[in-house]
């Protein structure tokens, strides 16, 4: 008598796959294990690791840290202003300051001045004389004495550079034609303002002189 075979049945099927499932799970569960960054080779971890959620090292490849950046952000708006701070400490009053000078002041002893002057006419005959207000800039405390420097051996000076000693007012020429120079004081307290420079004519003709001077208060 043959033995009879056990009938191949749905619930046969499903008991053998329920089994394979079980243990295929359990393996796949026992296979499952924490890994350590030393365990990792460097640059193994790809873009499609970091997107489906099983990154777990931190050693990326070019590929996959270029996926980690991301847009830039819209601009912030701005902040509200800030308070005003304290006030600073007031600094301590700093030393008085010159006065300074101007025209309404008197000269000071050892102080100079300098000056142009330019006289041109035309004489119509020898001997003819010309004369020019030369005005100091500030006043000088008494009338000084006026002198060409041709004539005066204390004027040490040049036309381009004038000097003058104490008390002097040094007349010199840079140029001269058909006329001698003349330099004179002014009378009463003009004098203290200024001088009178002249050229007498040699001849009849053009007549002119171009000039400089210096004073020095005493």
């Amino acid at each position: 008598m043959k033995k009879a075979r056990p009938k191949l049945t749905y619930a046969n099927v499903m008991s053998t796959i329920a089994v394979v499932v079980a243990v295929g799970g359990g393996t796949a569960f026992a296979a499952a294990k924490l890994i350590t960054g030393k365990e990792i080779k460097n640059s193994s971890i790809t873009g499609v690791d970091i997107k489906d959620g099983t990154l777990g090292a931190a050693e990326l490849s070019p590929a996959a840290k270029s996926t980690l950046k991301g847009s830039t952000g819209p601009q912030g708006g701005q902040g509200p202003q800030g308070s005003a701070g304290a006030p600073g400490v007031i600094g301590a009053t700093g030393p008085k300051g010159d006065p300074g000078r101007s025209a309404l002041s008197t000269l000071l002893s050892g102080e100079k001045l300098t000056g142009g002057f330019n006289v041109d006419s035309h004489a119509s005959a020898a001997g003819q004389d010309f004369r020019q207000w030369a005005t100091f800039p500030i006043a000088t405390a008494a009338t000084p004495i006026v002198t060409a420097a041709v004539d005066d051996a204390a004027c040490t000076g040049t036309a381009a550079a004038p000097t003058a000693p104490a008390g002097k007012v040094c007349v010199y020429t840079f140029v001269a034609s058909n006329a001698t120079l003349q330099a004179f004081s002014s009378p009463q307290a003009a004098g203290t303002r200024g001088f009178v420079v002249g050229i007498a004519s040699l001849a009849a003709g053009d007549t002119h002189a171009i000039g400089s001077w210096a004073y020095t208060a005493p």
